[in-house]
């Protein structure tokens, strides 16, 4: 409020000032964490939804720049063999790129080995960014054509206890600071946890998929054999059908499952009807018949016995 004198010029002024600065950085911090959030809550559901790793490599690294206000980034996991292997290049950083293979074409991602200051990352197994990244005693000269640096981020990745790779972001207007490589630490759990769901799933796809074959390849060997068999039942039964002796085939309950055509000619078909109440009308086995001995001792029998005609 002025107050003026009576020439009506301002003599004293009182007012007051109210600090809001904690309440920006609260609104800030709110901020940061709904962004956080949402980027996991996207990298998740990207693990159920995305076809491959790199797709699902896009979708981590959009939500890594989004929190960290990055212009570039990527993914990579050590090898067993200690190389460093690129699972997803963001866009930008891709098109930015302008490394040639021997023909001329756009290198593709790749193995590398590990130095500079992502292989710091990597050696160390914590995070670190830097605003200056030529001036690192880590920094190494870019190949012609890598998208240039003017400034870095990058936080390992760990499963088990052990650094198994690391997401990294670059250029970032303005440079990093401590908030941003603590929201880049806070995501990379949910990356490997993601990577981890997709490959546990690509693996049960594949033993699916395996025991598919294998079912499929074992039912048609055993269709074959079927078939095989069924085969050789039919011409097993034509030579019985052309013997020109009585052939009969009996069930332990003395039924006749099977005549051929000489016995048919003779006797008449007898569908299951027993041996001797069709050959001989009887109701019950004939005393003399040693046919069954066979399946006394197992073994086979030889033995005569002269009809009535």
């Amino acid at each position: 409020h002025h107050y003026r004198g009576g020439s009506g010029t301002i003599v004293r002024s009182v007012g007051m000032v109210l600090d809001i600065t904690e309440r920006k950085q609260t609104e800030e911090n709110v901020r940061r964490q709904a962004e956080l959030l949402g980027g996991i809550n996207r990298i998740l559901n990207a693990a159920l939804k995305t076809d491959t790793e790199e797709d699902l490599g896009r979708t981590c690294l959009a939500a890594a720049e989004e929190i960290t206000g990055s212009a570039i980034s990527f993914i990579g996991e050590l090898t067993p063999d200690g190389l460093f292997y690129d699972i997803a290049v963001s866009n930008p950083g891709w098109e930015a790129c302008r490394i040639t293979d021997a023909t001329g074409h756009r290198r593709p991602q790749g193995s590398f080995t590990v130095h500079g200051i992502y292989g710091r990352v990597l050696k160390d197994g914590r995070g670190f960014f830097t605003n200056d990244p030529t001036s690192h005693p880590d920094y190494r000269a870019l190949p012609p054509g890598h998208p240039l640096l003017a400034s870095f981020l990058g936080v390992p990745l760990r499963s088990a206890g052990r650094v198994i790779g690391m997401i990294a972001v670059a250029n970032r207007e303005g440079g990093y600071a401590t908030p941003q490589q603590e929201a880049l630490e806070a995501l990379a759990p949910v990356v490997v946890e993601a990577f981890q769901r997709k490959r546990a799933e690509e693996a049960l796809r594949r033993l699916n998929a395996e025991l598919e074959e294998r079912v499929a390849a074992q039912t048609a060997e055993i269709r074959r054999t079927c078939d095989l068999a069924e085969l050789e039942r039919q011409r097993f039964t034509e030579v019985l059908e052309t013997l020109p002796a009585y052939v009969a085939l009996l069930t332990p309950d003395y039924r006749i499952s099977f005549a051929n055509r000489t016995f048919r000619e003779r006797f008449g078909a007898a569908p299951e009807k027993r041996c001797y109440e069709h050959l001989f009308q009887r109701t019950e086995p004939c005393e003399i018949c040693e046919t069954y001995r066979v399946l006394q001792t197992g073994r086979s029998h030889r033995w005569e016995w002269a009809g009535p005609d």
